[in-house]
């Protein structure tokens, strides 16, 4: 089979296409035909190291597909040949063929093509969560979305907007501001062309509820002082590379929530909070929400597709088709 293959830790350029044996699945795994697969920022750090958990290199980058069940292990139920699904792995998913737990599979949602199917699920799973599980979320709050433009940030702005939240929108450049737009937000704020405290202040003299940020850097902690009494900060990651240090002491005065969104863990920890919270994305789709495509490619193009996100270009998710 076809598949992306990185011989040390290293970027987009790193990686090549290589002819490599057909995995075969352990008991409790299934054997996937990939259709497609799409790039998250986490693909970037497993390749250079710098992500919480490690793989041994050589190996094909990816995590995230959606294909056609070929065969299945022993132990595996719920699952036959012929079936359509999406998930993910640690590793391996710009590949013609991929193994996976049983437990990382779902039916792809039959409201989505393969490109949308293998594009929902990190990043609108972690943006369901971060807007209901943690956020609570309610018709007429103000939600302010850091790096709205990103997969995370444009699937939490469509979200949002059906869950009958205004929303804010900040961006980092006028395509990305009209991109935004598109998606439904309320305003959008272009952090470097205008002052994001000032911004907000003006615009929500007395505060807003909720704030997604999956970017760090600069516009933390601004949007942190822009929650009212009692708001949420809900922490998705640090794309910008920058872990801000938060200021505690106006979390502990305007009595502020501060909390984490990690998928993998609640998965492995919550299973039931994943379960539940496909459901509700799955009502979202049916009421008209799709994950936003920025860029797609074969996989003999990866590289390019590791790229686009790398650079912090992508204006929703990049997918690389394979089948």
């Amino acid at each position: 089979m076809k598949a992306a293959w990185l011989e040390a830790f290293g970027g987009p350029d790193d990686v090549k296409i290589r002819e490599l044996p057909t995995p075969v699945p352990t008991a409790d795994e299934v054997l996937i035909q990939v259709h497609a697969s799409a790039v998250n920022f986490p693909d970037l750090l497993v390749m250079n190291n710098g992500y919480q958990l490690s793989a041994e290199p050589p190996f094909t980058p990816g995590s995230e597909f959606a294909g056609v069940v070929v065969s299945v292990g022993d132990a595996v139920t719920g699952f036959d040949v012929g079936d359509r699904v999406a998930g993910s792995a640690f590793v391996g998913a710009f590949a013609e063929q991929v193994c996976a737990p049983v437990g990382r599979l779902r039916a792809a949602p039959p409201e989505l093509d393969w490109i949308q199917a293998a594009a929902f699920g990190a990043t609108g799973t972690t943006a369901y969560h971060s807007l209901v599980t943690i956020g609570k979320v309610k018709p007429g709050d103000v939600v302010v979305v850091l790096g709205a433009a990103g997969g995370v940030g444009s699937a939490a702005v469509g979200m949002a907007r059906l869950m009958g939240a205004h929303v804010v929108g900040v961006v980092s450049s006028p395509a990305k501001a009209r991109f935004v737009t598109e998606q439904g937000a309320n305003d959008v704020i272009d952090y470097r062309a205008e002052d994001l405290r000032e911004q907000l202040r003006t615009l929500f003299p007395s505060g807003v509820e909720l704030v997604i940020d999956p970017v760090g850097g600069s516009c933390s902690i601004p949007a942190l002082r822009a929650l009212r009494r009692g708001g949420s900060f809900v922490v998705v990651g640090f794309a910008s590379g920058a872990v801000p240090q938060l200021p505690l002491n106006l979390v502990l005065v305007k009595g502020l929530h501060v909390t984490g969104v990690d998928v993998r863990t609640l998965r492995e920890l919550e299973p039931q909070v994943i379960a539940d919270g496909l459901a509700g994305m799955g009502d979202l789709m049916r009421r008209g929400w799709r994950p936003a495509i920025d860029l797609v490619v074969p996989l003999e193009r990866v590289s390019e597709a590791l790229a686009r996100v790398a650079d912090g270009q992508a204006m929703g998710k990049v997918v690389v088709t394979v089948a």
